[in-house]
């Protein structure tokens, strides 16, 4: 099973002619270090925020070190990880919106955002080295 085809290559592809997009990860950077403020800011949002961190660091040593492990499973997992990053954020903006607790809504609106461009840059550069 090969997950790497739910992440729309061909929207990346296009993405790669866009001048500076390999720069993607100095704006994933910055939406962490708003992470990281939300860490210490809100401490309601404390545990959720330490499990999204969590995952950001399992799916980017997933990213580097998966060789070991035969190359079907980084066919596997590698996409399984970037998309949990994706949607996990996601879920908890909507229910936080479903509750009407657009205060939390907006912490996890940025959180998502971080979650969001941190696949996204590391689809593309995989996608630019393998075009390369």
């Amino acid at each position: 099973m090969n997950l790497w085809h739910l992440i729309p290559f061909p929207l990346i592809e296009g993405i790669l002619t866009i001048e500076g997009i390999l720069l993607l990860p100095y704006v994933a950077i910055a939406f962490y270090g708003y992470v990281l403020f939300a860490l210490v800011k809100y401490p309601k949002q404390r545990v959720a925020l330490s499990v999204f961190i969590l995952l950001s660091v399992i799916a980017m040593l997933g990213q580097i070190r998966l060789d070991f492990l035969g190359s079907g499973f980084r066919h596997f997992f590698q996409p399984l990880l970037l998309l949990i990053v994706m949607v996990f954020p996601l879920c908890i903006l909507i229910t936080q919106v479903i509750k009407q607790s657009y205060n939390t809504a907006k912490i996890w609106g940025l959180v998502t955002l971080a979650g969001w461009t941190f696949s996204i840059s590391w689809a593309t550069w995989f996608l630019a080295i393998a075009a390369s």
